[in-house]
């Protein structure tokens, strides 16, 4: 039996996240305040989708 993978925090390696999040939200001002990542990127606006069309829903 196997099971998938689980992607972590790169920071804690215990939270899991998004597949698109490198962080989870605890660990992400601490990254930010060491410069590691740029300050106010958020990974929610990833998940937004843009209408380009009147069909698109």
């Amino acid at each position: 039996m196997s099971t998938s993978p689980r992607v972590v925090c790169v920071c804690c390696q215990v939270t899991e996240v998004a597949w698109y999040a490198l962080t989870c939200d605890g660990c992400r001002p601490t990254l930010e305040a060491a410069g590691l990542i740029e300050p106010g990127a958020s990974d929610a606006s990833a998940d937004q989708r843009i209408q380009i069309g009147p069909t698109d829903i």
